[in-house]
């Protein structure tokens, strides 16, 4: 008798472990987690906040990540933005973070550094970031150039 009444007793455990595994999946296969986003393609637009931003380019210059962003101000928004440069990031093909750096002499006709450019409401303004690229770096390629700002964050893989 008391056999049975352990196998009763298995049986049971494992169907409630089931039950709870089984509302466990549902429960993550619905909800929508807005905090995350996938990483975005060169020449993909991104909206965080009142800030429409597309890298348009990024490559290895004299061992700098030179990163060409596109950003649109929102018409409704309260006024300029004059510090393009800040919430911006990169990350190298290890992970490791990288910092804005000083760029080279930039030739003429080229846009200007994100931190002198300014966007009005209803503007695009083109502008310059530079990453250092570590050690040895000799492509582009597998980086990652990030947006964050406190209405969300953005990612663009240099591909």
């Amino acid at each position: 008798m008391a056999t049975r009444k352990l196998i009763v007793a298995a049986l049971c455990c494992g169907l409630a472990i089931l039950l709870a595994g089984g509302l466990w999946l549902v429960a993550t296969a619905s909800s929508n987690d807005s905090t995350t986003s996938p990483l975005l393609s060169i020449g993909e637009s991104a909206t965080v906040g009142d800030l429409v931003i597309t890298v348009t380019r990024s490559d290895l210059v004299d061992g700098a990540l030179a990163t060409v962003v596109d950003i649109s101000l929102s018409s409704e928004s309260g006024g300029a933005v004059d510090d393009l440069a800040s919430g911006w990031a990169a990350l190298s093909p290890s992970g490791e973070q990288l910092s804005l750096v000083a760029p080279p002499p930039l030739p003429s006709g080229a846009p200007p550094l994100c931190a002198a450019a300014t966007v009005a409401p209803g503007a695009t303004q083109e502008c310059l970031l530079f990453f250092g690229s570590g050690e040895g770096a000799t492509s582009s390629t597998g980086y990652t150039v990030v947006y964050k700002s406190a209405e969300g964050s953005a990612a663009w893989v240099v591909t």
